[in-house]
């Protein structure tokens, strides 16, 4: 079984030099535009592209199944970005000209086939590089890539493949009870027909009452401003940076109590964690 896990690396066009950011989208705007073409099954050579982005794309295309089930997705209705083959180097590999390089030694990425015998180089953040050596370090391969403009942005897309044992299925059965935060996630494991388990899970109640409620305060006094024509005053615009700091606060507690408590809950069936 093959688990996938994806790097998005996203950079401003204002970067690139007037040659690269022209080049970029001219050839990644045309390529989506034969994208759909390629996956109806016609077979285009544009002879203003390099050649390798119709190889790349219809071998990667065999890769792609819906043998579970998924209804596969009406094609002509497809949009489909720049396909490409990866290199990696962490050591002294060679470099084999693959569409994008990824060079752990000097922490940069080559992207090619956009300008003619040249690459253009990315330099990859801390964060970025640390990502790339975690999903080597679980036994994981570049696959493929792909890249397309969005916006005033360049955004490449890095899928990591690796071999994974399926999760045998268990004994237990999982329940839960999602109503509100007031009232917690309640959840019970049962077993022949009987509860095993049962527990509780609930945020800190008084910090997200006060962080709301200091939100809404604030949002008040800038609604007055607003409605004076004021809120673009000194006292405007530190409210309003109060209001943002402060949501921004309130959302990233409950993103992050949510996605641990649903961690938690997914390993409690199969006898994991300390629940």
């Amino acid at each position: 079984m093959k688990a996938h896990r994806t790097l998005i690396i996203k950079r401003p066009l204002r970067l690139f030099t007037e040659e690269e950011k022209n080049a970029l989208v001219r050839v990644l705007t045309r390529v989506d535009a034969l994208g759909n073409l390629w996956a109806r099954g016609f077979t285009v050579y544009p002879p203003d592209l390099d050649s390798r982005f119709v190889y790349a794309f219809n071998y990667f295309k065999s890769e792609i199944s819906f043998s579970n089930g998924v209804k596969p997705p009406k094609v002509w209705f497809a949009k489909v970005h720049a396909m490409l083959n990866v290199g990696l180097r962490l050591n002294n590999e060679r470099d084999k000209g693959e569409g994008v390089f990824i060079d752990l030694t000097s922490n940069v990425l080559r992207l090619r086939w956009v300008i003619k015998r040249r690459a253009i180089t990315i330099n990859l953040t801390p964060s970025e590089v640390r990502y790339i050596r975690e999903r080597l370090g679980e036994d994981g391969r570049p696959k493929l890539a792909r890249a397309w403009i969005d916006g005033d942005y360049l955004k490449i897309a890095i899928a990591f493949e690796r071999e994974v044992q399926p999760i045998q299925p268990s004994e237990y059965m999982l329940v839960i009870d999602v109503n509100s935060w007031r009232n917690g996630i309640v959840w019970a494991l049962i077993k022949d027909g009987s509860i095993s388990s049962l527990g509780r899970g609930r945020p800190w109640l008084r910090r997200i009452d006060r962080l709301y409620n200091e939100v809404l305060r604030l949002e008040q006094e800038y609604g007055k401003l607003r409605r004076l024509g004021l809120h673009k005053s000194v006292k405007g615009r530190r409210l309003w940076r109060e209001i943002k700091m402060l949501r921004r606060k309130l959302y990233a507690y409950t993103r992050d109590y949510a996605q641990k408590i649903a961690h938690k809950l997914v390993m409690k069936p199969l006898g994991i964690g300390p629940w």
